[in-house]
């Protein structure tokens, strides 16, 4: 799909969707619980719809109804033999992985897309396996077989908090205590807080240490029935920065004490120097606004990259990004797309091996790529509102966010599709 933008200010109220880093986890503890579950926010996002899909291949029975999902575990219908495929969700895929080692299926094979089966996942077979479960990993997917035991996993926390996930949330299954023990500088571990968050409304207790996390086996994940996903503030940074940008939007329904790392958008933002008023109601008010040069560590929000550097060029002076090398393990490597992105719009970059530095000023009209990422596509549609982009291969941004063209447009964003 090849999109054409042209220069506007976005103006109005958007609702935020469920985030799916919640729906993720709310649904899969909720498939291994001891009961019935309705779950609160639903989302067509394909990473989401992945889960659901993987999970019903497992033995859940999910139902979608007007609140959200009607979510019936696994135990009654657990399938002893089940091919899962997680689409494009590195989420999905990672965290089901150590589950389903935990489950002792006869014969399970995980697969995803090519992209997804090219981004890294050896360490976290490597740590299954040191703990007796049998996986085989080609280029069609990963195969499982045998029963996960408990004990010690051993597992680098620099690569992808997904492994560490997966892992608390199949501690729990199995018989004996179990230690994660996590080696290395830790990243997003904000992601790691908000499974932990989840598992305990479920009924988990996860020990923190020193060194990780120490988890009883045995564990129930016992329903509370009702659970509530939280608002995205992933996908409210689109709009955040839009209307700091070029517009005056009031953004709903976020959790302001969220342990959603993303929600550091709003800190960044006014380190910016954005005109940002929260409501009573937790409601966000953000204008147009004069910006100044802003620094940041993107440890904990890599997801923010692609969104920050177009914020980044829009303001006169350097911004430079810290900790960036997990960026290059996302659905692209977002370094070298944001690099080549802000050459397009006459932008200078300065990259070395863990530092971005932008140079920004103005930007100028371009054509854009989406490399196959949501977080590039919608980048470049904010870009869209301040000069004229044509953006191709515009399909991916349903991963995460399928009715963002749809708000983009209630807004007043002035696009048409091309071809």
């Amino acid at each position: 799909m090849i999109l054409k933008f042209r220069p506007t200010n976005l103006t109005g109220v958007v609702n935020m969707p469920p985030s799916k880093s919640h729906l993720h986890r709310i649904l899969i503890v909720s498939a291994l619980s001891n009961r019935l579950t309705q779950v609160i926010g639903k989302s067509n996002a394909e990473d989401v719809l992945a889960t659901i899909s993987c999970l019903r291949s497992l033995g859940a029975s999910i139902t979608e109804n007007s609140t959200g999902y009607l979510v019936n575990p696994i135990w009654n219908n657990l399938q002893n033999v089940a091919l899962l495929d997680a689409n494009e969700s590195g989420s999905t895929f990672r965290f089901l992985i150590p589950i389903v080692a935990a489950l002792n299926l006869k014969s399970c094979q995980i697969t995803g897309s090519e992209r997804l089966l090219e981004r890294p996942i050896l360490d976290l077979l490597h740590t299954l396996k040191s703990n007796n479960a049998n996986i085989e990993f080609d280029q069609t997917g990963i195969y499982i077989s045998s029963k996960l035991s408990a004990g010690r996993f051993l597992i680098r926390g620099d690569i992808s908090s997904q492994y560490i996930t997966g892992l608390l949330l199949a501690c729990p299954l199995l018989d004996g205590d179990s230690e994660i023990t996590i080696t290395g500088k830790r990243q997003s571990q904000s992601y790691i807080d908000i499974t932990i968050e989840v598992m305990q409304k479920f009924g988990i207790k996860v020990l923190t240490t020193s060194t990780g996390y120490y988890i009883t086996g045995g564990q129930v994940y016992s329903s509370p029935y009702f659970i509530k996903a939280e608002s995205d503030w992933s996908n409210a940074a689109f709009w955040l920065v839009a209307g700091a940008l070029n517009g005056d939007i009031i953004v709903n329904g976020l959790n302001m004490s969220s342990t959603q790392g993303d929600r550091a958008i709003l800190n960044i933002l006014r380190e910016a120097g954005a005109n940002i008023f929260v409501a009573q109601n937790n409601a966000i008010h953000v204008k147009k606004s004069t910006l100044y040069p802003f620094n940041c560590d993107l440890s904990n929000i890599p997801d923010l990259g692609p969104i920050l550097s177009i914020l980044a060029s829009s303001i006169d002076g350097e911004c430079i990004f810290s900790n960036i090398e997990r960026l290059r393990l996302k659905e692209c490597d977002r370094i070298m797309a944001i690099e080549e992105t802000l050459e397009r719009l006459n932008v200078k970059t300065l990259t070395n091996t863990n530092t971005l530095t932008i140079s920004g000023g103005s930007i100028s009209s371009a054509t854009l790529k989406g490399y196959n990422d949501h977080r590039m596509i919608m980048s470049a549609a904010v870009a869209g509102c301040l000069v004229p982009i044509i953006l191709t291969g515009a399909d991916a941004y349903k991963k995460s966010y399928p009715t963002f063209f749809d708000v983009y447009e209630s807004l007043g964003g002035d696009y048409e599709t091309v071809e």
